[in-house]
């Protein structure tokens, strides 16, 4: 009989780490959405500035988070455009933002350098709007995640008493 209880609790708490995981997960969504935006400003910065090539570019840039996702060292591999088609969208942005950020990233290095200036600030405002967007949902999203973790975890266990 105890068993059951302590395999019930288990659930219980399974389901709760759960509902929390979700939203730990969307949270390093928008961190590496910011860092993927942090990126885009340096090429625009680097371009604008220095001129400075793509490779070197890519080779100048840090970020901790993309390095944990290995999306920084498949980016300085094989290109923006690979990595994120590789990766998919790993990010916090809608459909359209990332297909044109794909767009953007095809044309990177392969136009004029004023040209690839307003590309990159045209796809820095879509990504900024996307981050905006997620940061506001993301406290209640918090909430929702961590709500139905513990709303799955007591219908569970009610059920298997």
């Amino acid at each position: 009989m105890n068993i059951k209880y302590i395999g019930l609790f288990l659930i219980f708490i399974v389901c709760t780490f759960f509902g929390s995981g979700l939203a730990v997960a969307e949270k390093r969504r928008i961190e590496r959405s910011e860092s993927i935006r942090n990126l885009i400003a340096h090429i625009s910065r680097e371009i604008e500035c220095f001129r400075t090539p793509l490779e070197n570019i890519y080779y100048s840039f840090t970020s901790e988070i993309l390095e944990n996702c290995g999306i920084l060292e498949k980016i300085r591999s094989s290109g923006l455009k690979n990595a994120l088609e590789e990766k998919g969208n790993l990010f916090c942005f809608s459909d359209k933002t990332f297909g044109a950020l794909i767009n953007f990233s095809d044309f990177l290095g392969k136009s004029e350098y004023t040209d690839q200036i307003s590309r990159c600030k045209y796809i820095l405002s879509l990504i900024d709007e996307d981050i905006k967007k997620s940061r506001e949902a993301y406290p209640k999203n918090r909430k929702m995640y961590s709500s139905l973790g513990i709303l799955a975890g007591i219908m569970i266990v009610i059920l298997l008493l």
